[in-house]
């Protein structure tokens, strides 16, 4: 799918980083590494790798599209077999990766194929696996991500935040549950605030009241708009909205005081 739905203009339109000539709509590497779990590359119509290139053709009998289990896990393969056929004598474990097992840069790093912006492809889309060092696939100007705006740009922005640089635990599972839907759950996020910090120490908690602790995440990390993703239709721009991890205190909206 190369389009997409935009719902404040009651309008589709393509994906950002679609080529827009007809005959050419090919999405890039990186966006569909970051949109497939796996995606065959084809070698009879894909060039050799060129770490510039920004389309490819892929093997349309072998995908597996969406975030599934061997996306932060690794190849599933030798883990299903085992339970097929279970061996007394194998350490079950060994045959997929555990992400909680690996150290902190490794574990953001399996996040950070995806969340870390577009960077500059050091070997083949889909090479990258759980565990590996994501710095000899994917090389990331920091200069660059300073001013990327919001967009799959979470690692940089959360490793700038005093909440990271003061913990040497915290990782992108602190506030993530990969196993659960949390979307839109304020709350859940906002109790891992509360890990280290305590509502009566916000200037706000005095207004607010004990609602304080249901939603750090609105004053902390708010949504803004990405003008890398702006859209001009019939006269009007939109803008998406986007959650910052930058974590840490925003002006209050107008009309709200402090």
């Amino acid at each position: 799918m190369q389009a997409h739905y935009l719902t404040p203009a009651d309008h589709w339109t393509l994906n950002p980083g679609t080529d827009p000539v007809p005959t050419r709509l090919l999405v890039s590497n990186r966006c569909l590494e970051c949109h497939a779990t796996y995606f065959e590359p084809d070698p009879a119509v894909t060039p050799a790798f060129n770490q510039n290139h920004r389309s490819i053709h892929h093997n349309q009998d072998n995908f597996m599209l969406k975030m599934h289990c061997e996306k932060c896990h690794g190849p599933a393969q030798a883990h299903v077999d085992y339970f097929k056929n279970p061996q007394p004598d194998v350490d079950f474990a060994k045959l997929i990766v555990n992400p909680a097992k690996l150290d902190r840069e490794r574990q953001i790093q399996i996040c950070g194929l995806c969340h870390s912006g577009v960077g500059e492809l050091l070997a083949p889309s889909f090479t990258y696996q759980p565990g590996d060092d994501l710095t000899k696939f994917i090389r990331f100007d920091e200069d660059e991500l300073a001013g990327a705006g919001l967009h799959s740009n979470n690692i940089y922005l959360l490793k700038q935040s005093r909440c990271f640089q003061a913990s040497e635990t915290m990782t992108c599972s602190t506030c993530h549950d990969s196993h659960r839907n949390q979307r839109g759950d304020l709350r859940a996020y906002s109790q891992s605030c509360l890990q280290c910090h305590q509502s009566n120490d916000c200037p706000q908690e005095t207004r607010l009241g004990a609602n304080i602790a249901d939603n750090c995440i609105d004053c902390h990390m708010p949504k803004q708009p990405d003008d890398r993703f702006a859209y001009d239709i019939d006269g009007k721009t939109y803008k998406f909205d986007l959650r910052t991890h930058l974590i840490k205190p925003y002006p209050l909206p107008a009309g709200e005081a402090r």
